[in-house]
């Protein structure tokens, strides 16, 4: 089924160009691959291991557009999950938010289930960054062009000067800090920009995210003074 007016997203309060998925995978491997094909889009992703965390963080008002969910879970499977979703969506009066399920093997009869007990599309893993591509242009606004305006250059500049120093030195504060300068490009254009850094410090390796940030910091102009 399409998306329509009347099943827009839930997060309707979002920052204009603001693009969030709710990634539910149990597996290591495929929620990191994932995650980085995602961020590679310009996508904010928010990850639960298994259904129940997943339904948690709905109930608790995580605002993502989209929900991308692999169909076998512990505690509870894709199935169990979109029902208790669209279950709570109804009693809470929230608006009907897009649910993928995503499987190893899609037979037509499960994609059919899936879709009456309230899932919007099936897809057959493993997804390519073409898919996600398509998926997301057609289940998530397209990210508003005007949000690169809103990118604070200084502030950048001295997020990049006090993480240099945690980067060079192995200092786990490192990677809070890091978050906050993902946080601060988070609705701009050069969010994705981020993705090596992020990639290398998911794996502490701390000597390679500074290189790669040092390097972006000087194509995109962070370095110098934080007054200009």
């Amino acid at each position: 089924m399409a998306p329509d007016d009347s099943e827009t997203s839930a997060a309707a309060n979002l920052a204009p160009g603001a693009r969030r998925v709710l990634l539910l995978e149990d597996n290591a491997e495929h929620q990191r691959l994932l995650e980085v094909l995602l961020k590679k889009l310009n996508v904010t992703v928010v990850l639960a291991e298994n259904g129940q965390q997943g339904l948690a963080a709905i109930e608790h008002g995580e605002p993502a557009q989209l929900i991308l969910l692999e169909m076998q879970m512990p505690r509870l499977d894709g199935c169990d999950a979109t029902a208790q979703i669209r279950s709570w969506e109804a009693k809470n009066g929230e608006a009907r938010r897009a649910i993928i399920g995503m499987t190893a093997n899609a037979y037509e009869e499960d994609r059919q289930y899936c879709l009456e007990v309230g899932m919007d599309d099936l897809l057959t893993k493993p997804l390519s960054i073409e898919q996600l591509d398509a998926l997301l242009a057609r289940w998530l606004p397209a990210a508003t062009p005007a949000a690169n305006q809103l990118l604070d250059v200084a502030r950048v500049r001295a997020l990049v000067r006090e993480l240099e120093p945690l980067l060079a030195h192995n200092e786990f504060d490192a990677i809070a800090r890091f978050r906050i300068l993902q946080e601060a490009l988070a609705q701009t254009d050069m969010a994705a920009a981020l993705v090596e850094v992020a990639q290398a410090l998911d794996s502490y390796q701390f000597d390679l995210a500074l290189m790669h940030l040092r390097q972006i910091a000087k194509a995109k102009g962070w370095e110098g003074d934080t007054d200009d």
